[in-house]
Parts: C-alpha cells; structure tokens; sequence
C-alpha cells in the first residue's frame, strides 16, 4: 500500500500552529508546534514508516466535523492524497483513528 501525499495544518496558539507535508516520494517537513511536533525539522521516511503511515492514513475518514461557530483555534486540517477531514479540538475527541494518524505525524 502506497502513501499518497500527505498535508496536516492545526492552528491553535503560539505553541500549537503546526504544518506537517509528506511528498509522494516520503520527504517530509514539520513547520511550527511546540510540545507535541517538536519544531521544525525535515527529512525521509524510511519503509517501515511509510508502511505504519500508509496503513493508518487508509483507516482516517475523510468528513468534516462541526466546528464550532467563532472557533478561532485548534482547527485541523488533514488532506491524504485526495481526501480531506477537518474539525475543531484534540483529534480523540472525534475519532480513534484520525487521533492515530495525527500522533504518527506529530512523532516524525
């Protein structure tokens, strides 16, 4: 199972605006966070982590949930090849498995 590419973008605050790309070819780069991302880096991913990121992208819905109206912060936005999921909050809140996928891209 092939990774398509893949862009997550969550605004919040000063420590939690973050940016995570990964190209068709497995390049990938962290912008902003804090805590949870890091910081900023870049690099390649290896097989096995093309492989464990292919394999929880395929179980991500791709829907959007409810933000609430005013929500200025903790907006996500998660595209994986041509889908697309957005929602406002911790990604647990709305589904295990977006909540996994996330994770796996904040640890990069």
């Amino acid at each position: 199972m092939a990774l398509p590419p893949v862009a997550y973008r969550t605004t919040g605050g000063y420590d939690a605006d973050a940016e995570v790309c990964i190209g068709p070819d497995g390049s990938f780069t962290v912008e902003g966070g804090g805590y949870r991302t890091r910081g900023r880096r870049a690099g390649q991913l290896d097989g096995r982590q093309r492989a464990r990121l292919a394999a929880l992208a395929a179980r991500v819905p791709a829907r959007e949930w409810p933000v609430p109206d005013g929500a200025e912060g903790f907006v996500h936005e998660l595209q994986i090849g041509d889908r697309r999921a957005r929602w406002w909050g911790p990604p647990a809140d709305v589904d295990p498995d977006l909540a996994a996928f996330v994770a796996a891209l904040a640890a990069l």
